[in-house]
Protein backbone atom coordinates (compact mmCIF):
# COMPACT_ATOMS: atom_id res chain seq x y z
CA UNK A 1 0.00 0.00 0.00
CA UNK A 2 1.33 3.21 -1.36
CA UNK A 3 1.80 6.01 1.76
CA UNK A 4 0.21 9.30 0.73
CA UNK A 5 0.98 12.16 2.36
CA UNK A 6 -1.13 15.28 2.96
CA UNK A 7 -0.26 18.70 4.32
CA UNK A 8 -2.13 19.41 7.78
CA UNK A 9 -4.72 23.04 7.88
CA UNK A 10 -2.96 25.51 9.71
CA UNK A 11 0.60 24.11 9.20
CA UNK A 12 1.10 23.49 5.53
CA UNK A 13 4.49 24.34 5.22
CA UNK A 14 5.63 22.52 8.43
CA UNK A 15 3.40 19.30 8.89
CA UNK A 16 1.63 16.64 6.97
CA UNK A 17 -0.03 13.78 8.00
CA UNK A 18 -0.27 10.21 6.14
CA UNK A 19 -2.42 7.64 4.73
CA UNK A 20 -1.11 5.10 7.27
CA UNK A 21 -1.72 7.12 10.10
CA UNK A 22 1.40 8.69 10.74
CA UNK A 23 3.27 12.72 11.21
CA UNK A 24 6.23 14.22 9.71
CA UNK A 25 8.17 17.29 9.56
CA UNK A 26 7.97 18.94 6.03
CA UNK A 27 12.22 19.91 5.10
CA UNK A 28 12.21 23.69 5.39
CA UNK A 29 14.24 27.19 5.91
CA UNK A 30 13.48 29.08 8.86
CA UNK A 31 14.97 32.51 9.57
CA UNK A 32 14.80 34.60 12.96
CA UNK A 33 16.18 36.32 15.20
CA UNK A 34 17.99 35.37 18.21
CA UNK A 35 19.91 37.22 21.14
CA UNK A 36 19.87 40.09 19.02
CA UNK A 37 20.92 38.27 15.68
CA UNK A 38 19.89 36.86 12.80
CA UNK A 39 20.11 33.25 12.12
CA UNK A 40 18.95 30.76 9.15
CA UNK A 41 17.81 27.10 10.57
CA UNK A 42 17.15 24.35 7.97
CA UNK A 43 14.56 21.22 9.55
CA UNK A 44 15.26 18.55 8.11
CA UNK A 45 12.16 16.13 7.10
CA UNK A 46 11.10 13.22 9.72
CA UNK A 47 8.76 11.06 10.69
CA UNK A 48 7.50 12.31 14.30
CA UNK A 49 7.40 10.03 17.26
CA UNK A 50 4.28 9.37 19.21
CA UNK A 51 3.06 9.83 22.92
CA UNK A 52 0.53 7.38 23.60
CA UNK A 53 -1.42 8.81 27.15
CA UNK A 54 -1.54 5.94 29.54
CA UNK A 55 -5.07 7.56 30.50
CA UNK A 56 -7.32 7.46 27.35
CA UNK A 57 -4.60 5.33 25.03
CA UNK A 58 -4.84 8.78 22.61
CA UNK A 59 -1.56 9.36 20.32
CA UNK A 60 -0.56 12.90 20.17
CA UNK A 61 2.80 14.66 18.53
CA UNK A 62 4.33 17.95 19.60
CA UNK A 63 4.24 20.18 16.66
CA UNK A 64 5.95 23.60 16.79
CA UNK A 65 4.92 26.77 14.83
CA UNK A 66 6.49 30.63 14.79
CA UNK A 67 8.03 29.51 18.52
CA UNK A 68 5.03 28.07 20.16
CA UNK A 69 5.11 24.39 21.40
CA UNK A 70 1.35 22.48 20.88
CA UNK A 71 0.87 18.97 21.57
CA UNK A 72 -1.89 17.74 19.34
CA UNK A 73 -3.95 14.14 18.84
CA UNK A 74 -2.63 12.22 15.63
CA UNK A 75 -6.29 11.26 15.03
CA UNK A 76 -6.88 14.98 15.14
CA UNK A 77 -4.26 15.86 12.29
CA UNK A 78 -5.16 12.94 9.87
CA UNK A 79 -8.78 14.08 10.10
CA UNK A 80 -7.95 17.58 9.21
CA UNK A 81 -5.38 16.64 6.30
CA UNK A 82 -7.88 13.89 4.67
CA UNK A 83 -11.51 15.11 5.71
CA UNK A 84 -10.80 18.48 6.14
CA UNK A 85 -12.02 21.04 8.67
CA UNK A 86 -14.65 19.74 10.92
CA UNK A 87 -18.67 20.60 10.00
CA UNK A 88 -20.45 22.62 12.64
CA UNK A 89 -21.49 20.46 15.59
CA UNK A 90 -19.12 17.57 14.24
CA UNK A 91 -15.88 18.89 15.97
CA UNK A 92 -14.74 15.17 17.45
CA UNK A 93 -12.84 13.12 15.42
CA UNK A 94 -14.38 9.55 15.68
CA UNK A 95 -12.63 6.44 15.30
CA UNK A 96 -15.14 3.70 13.60
CA UNK A 97 -13.68 0.75 15.56
CA UNK A 98 -13.03 2.56 18.80
CA UNK A 99 -8.93 1.35 18.90
CA UNK A 100 -7.31 5.75 19.45
CA UNK A 101 -4.37 4.25 17.94
CA UNK A 102 -5.48 3.41 14.69
CA UNK A 103 -5.32 6.85 13.06
CA UNK A 104 -5.74 5.67 9.03
CA UNK A 105 -7.98 8.28 7.30
CA UNK A 106 -10.71 5.64 6.94
CA UNK A 107 -11.06 4.71 10.19
CA UNK A 108 -11.61 8.80 10.97
CA UNK A 109 -14.34 11.05 10.71
CA UNK A 110 -16.32 14.50 11.84
CA UNK A 111 -18.69 13.63 14.41
CA UNK A 112 -20.69 14.27 17.53
CA UNK A 113 -20.36 13.33 21.26
CA UNK A 114 -24.14 11.61 20.47
CA UNK A 115 -22.52 10.18 17.15
CA UNK A 116 -19.75 8.74 18.90
CA UNK A 117 -21.77 7.19 21.90
CA UNK A 118 -23.50 5.25 18.93
CA UNK A 119 -20.15 4.02 17.93
CA UNK A 120 -19.08 2.84 21.29
CA UNK A 121 -22.25 0.94 21.47
CA UNK A 122 -22.34 -0.64 17.86
CA UNK A 123 -18.68 -1.41 19.28
CA UNK A 124 -19.65 -3.47 22.55
CA UNK A 125 -21.75 -5.74 20.15
CA UNK A 126 -25.35 -4.35 20.61
CA UNK A 127 -26.05 -4.12 17.21
CA UNK A 128 -22.88 -5.19 14.32
CA UNK A 129 -23.58 -7.88 11.76
CA UNK A 130 -20.84 -10.37 13.34
CA UNK A 131 -19.20 -13.40 10.93
CA UNK A 132 -17.28 -15.52 11.61
CA UNK A 133 -16.30 -16.31 7.79
CA UNK A 134 -18.63 -19.18 7.08
CA UNK A 135 -22.14 -17.96 8.26
CA UNK A 136 -23.71 -14.62 9.72
CA UNK A 137 -24.79 -14.51 13.09
CA UNK A 138 -24.86 -12.59 16.09
CA UNK A 139 -22.11 -12.40 18.58
CA UNK A 140 -23.22 -14.07 22.04
CA UNK A 141 -20.85 -12.25 23.93
CA UNK A 142 -17.31 -10.44 24.46
CA UNK A 143 -14.71 -12.60 24.02
CA UNK A 144 -16.90 -14.74 21.27
CA UNK A 145 -13.94 -15.17 18.70
CA UNK A 146 -15.81 -13.09 16.00
CA UNK A 147 -15.19 -10.10 14.05
CA UNK A 148 -17.99 -8.09 12.10
CA UNK A 149 -17.87 -7.19 8.49
CA UNK A 150 -17.08 -3.57 9.44
CA UNK A 151 -14.34 -4.76 11.33
CA UNK A 152 -12.44 -7.03 8.93
CA UNK A 153 -12.95 -3.94 6.05
CA UNK A 154 -10.99 -1.84 8.30
CA UNK A 155 -8.06 -4.13 8.58
CA UNK A 156 -8.24 -4.80 5.36
CA UNK A 157 -7.28 -1.09 4.20
CA UNK A 158 -4.17 -1.87 6.66
CA UNK A 159 -1.06 -2.18 5.31
CA UNK A 160 0.50 -5.97 4.52
CA UNK A 161 3.18 -4.77 7.11
CA UNK A 162 2.05 -3.90 10.35
CA UNK A 163 4.91 -3.80 12.22
CA UNK A 164 5.47 -0.19 12.20
CA UNK A 165 2.58 0.46 13.49
CA UNK A 166 3.41 -0.53 17.35
CA UNK A 167 1.58 -3.32 18.42
CA UNK A 168 -1.44 -2.07 16.58
CA UNK A 169 -2.59 -6.21 15.66
CA UNK A 170 -2.08 -6.85 19.86
CA UNK A 171 -4.49 -3.58 20.49
CA UNK A 172 -7.47 -4.41 18.32
CA UNK A 173 -7.20 -7.77 19.13
CA UNK A 174 -7.38 -6.85 23.16
CA UNK A 175 -10.38 -4.67 22.01
CA UNK A 176 -12.61 -6.58 20.15
CA UNK A 177 -11.99 -9.38 22.63
CA UNK A 178 -10.49 -12.19 20.12
CA UNK A 179 -7.11 -13.49 19.55
CA UNK A 180 -4.15 -12.15 17.90
CA UNK A 181 -4.32 -14.95 15.29
CA UNK A 182 -8.02 -13.76 14.44
CA UNK A 183 -7.06 -10.39 13.40
CA UNK A 184 -4.32 -11.81 11.21
CA UNK A 185 -6.20 -14.37 9.86
CA UNK A 186 -8.98 -11.89 8.76
CA UNK A 187 -6.35 -9.39 7.56
CA UNK A 188 -4.44 -11.91 4.89
CA UNK A 189 -8.08 -12.75 3.97
CA UNK A 190 -8.13 -16.43 5.46
CA UNK A 191 -10.89 -18.44 6.42
CA UNK A 192 -13.24 -17.09 4.01
CA UNK A 193 -13.63 -13.73 4.77
CA UNK A 194 -15.03 -12.89 1.58
CA UNK A 195 -18.34 -11.09 -0.28
CA UNK A 196 -17.64 -8.20 2.00
CA UNK A 197 -19.66 -5.76 1.31
CA UNK A 198 -18.19 -2.21 -0.40
CA UNK A 199 -20.68 0.11 1.46
CA UNK A 200 -18.70 3.06 2.91
CA UNK A 201 -18.42 2.00 6.67
CA UNK A 202 -20.08 4.68 7.96
CA UNK A 203 -22.77 4.17 5.86
CA UNK A 204 -22.96 0.79 6.76
CA UNK A 205 -22.88 1.71 10.49
CA UNK A 206 -26.04 4.04 10.00
CA UNK A 207 -27.87 1.15 8.21
CA UNK A 208 -26.93 -1.57 10.73
CA UNK A 209 -28.14 0.49 13.69
CA UNK A 210 -30.46 -2.30 15.55
CA UNK A 211 -30.53 -4.85 12.66
CA UNK A 212 -28.12 -7.50 12.01
CA UNK A 213 -26.86 -8.40 8.86
CA UNK A 214 -28.44 -11.07 7.01
CA UNK A 215 -31.39 -11.01 9.46
CA UNK A 216 -34.98 -9.81 9.56
CA UNK A 217 -35.18 -6.67 11.87
CA UNK A 218 -37.83 -7.91 14.99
Amino acid sequence: MEEIWKPIPGYEEHYAASSLGRIKSIRRTVKDVRNGKERTRIFKEKVLRFNVSKTHGRASVMLSKNGELKRILVARLVCLAFHGLPPEGKENVLHYDDIHTNNIPGNLRWGSLKENAADMRRNLGYWPAYIDGRSKRPRKKLGDPLLNEAQVRVLLRLPSDMRHLRGLRTQLAEAWGVKPSTITSARNGDKGWQNLSTEPLWNMAKRLDGEFLGRDKA
